[in-house]
């Protein structure tokens, strides 16, 4: 988390947590991070591995209120949703291969107002919902432990044999 939109103010390093909890819309999460984190103007980043379990094109989305985009592989899809606004959705298409770690970035600010941020995706032959926790890894960890919290997103089933970590 850093202070300002500009990530250049680091305040807190928080690992894992933003990406044991994707969702979240409610802008006294934000605020409430800790005692002295600011409710405005400040920025957050989420680093580590996108597993993929299928093959295909996919489409990754961010939404978001304020501004957010996804740094893939280390490309910058897009920053068509980088500016000031509301809770907006912003989506990008990609084709990615089967049982596959790609490094990502998810960047977030909040300039003022409300907050909220999702990281979603739609997997071929799947319909659009938010990444699911067993995809994201902090990089060359096992993925963290998850308490389901809702009905879970329904997933293809997973033959990728050993991949060195991640779900088997």
């Amino acid at each position: 988390y850093y202070d300002g939109t500009g990530f250049s103010n680091l305040l807190i390093v928080n690992e894992g947590e933003i990406v044991a909890n994707p969702s979240v819309n409610d802008s006294s999460y934000w605020s409430g991070v800790t005692a002295s984190f600011p409710r405005n103007n400040f920025s957050a980043e989420w680093v580590g591995d996108l597993f993929t379990e299928i093959g295909g094109t996919y489409e990754l989305c961010t939404y978001s209120d304020d501004g957010s985009r996804i740094i893939l592989d280390g490309t910058n899809l897009g920053d068509q949703n980088w500016f000031p606004h509301g809770m907006r959705r912003e989506c990008w298409t990609v084709d990615l291969d089967a049982c596959t770690h790609y490094p990502i970035q998810v960047q977030f600010y909040e300039n003022g107002g409300g907050a909220g941020m999702y990281f979603e995706w739609t997997v071929p032959g799947y319909s659009r919902a938010t990444v699911p926790l067993e995809n994201l890894y902090l990089t060359g960890t096992a993925p963290p432990t998850i308490t389901p919290t809702a009905t879970p997103t329904p997933k293809p089933p997973l033959d990728c044999g050993n991949v060195g970590f991640g779900p088997l």
